[in-house]
């Protein structure tokens, strides 16, 4: 794996374990006051299959937006550019000259290509065209790009990976 692939699981196993344990705490917090007069309470250990399937999306989205924009829904590869309208993807041909042709690629295996990564998730528009119609996304709003997100995720198989909690596989 990756270092930056390990990171990631990292992160996203220590969100996941954040949230474990906020309801873990919650739940001791409503045992205590309904039986427990002392305010002490043994936590035991931490279930992450006791984390429902919702809770490790939303887990695992953030860590993706964090790790793609810094929590960006306006972000855009390079962010030379930023959305400031949400109703297309910005490399939407549908905008016109206003819309934003995407950036170079630099290094890697693609460099020399052009990308029109964009977004909280840098969601490209072969990608964005693709999956909207299909979720009856009609916009580019942080809403739509959670949506489409998840909805990518499926596709790939990583949701069924969280619900089975194996985050290494989620990632890959």
């Amino acid at each position: 794996m990756k270092q930056s692939a390990g990171v990631a699981v990292a992160v996203a196993l220590g969100a996941l374990l954040i949230l474990a344990a906020r309801q873990a705490q919650a739940a001791i917090a409503d045992t205590a006051t309904s039986s427990d007069t002392t305010g002490s309470a043994d936590t035991g250990s931490i279930d992450l299959g006791a984390i429902d399937l919702d809770t490790k999306i939303a887990a695992f989205l953030a860590v993706i937006r964090r790790f793609e924009s810094n929590d960006d829904y306006s972000a855009t590869y390079l962010n030379r550019f930023r959305i400031s309208d949400f109703s297309h993807h910005p490399a939407d041909p549908a905008l016109g000259a206003a819309r934003w042709p995407g950036e170079k690629i630099t290094m890697g295996v693609y460099a020399g290509q052009n990308s029109t990564a964009a977004g909280a998730y840098q969601i490209n528009w072969p990608t964005w065209k693709d999956f909207a119609p299909r979720l009856g996304l009609t916009d580019f709003s942080p809403d739509s790009q959670d949506i489409a997100a998840a909805a990518i995720l499926k596709s790939t198989g990583a949701i069924t990976a969280l619900d089975n909690g194996n985050i290494e596989q989620a990632f890959s």
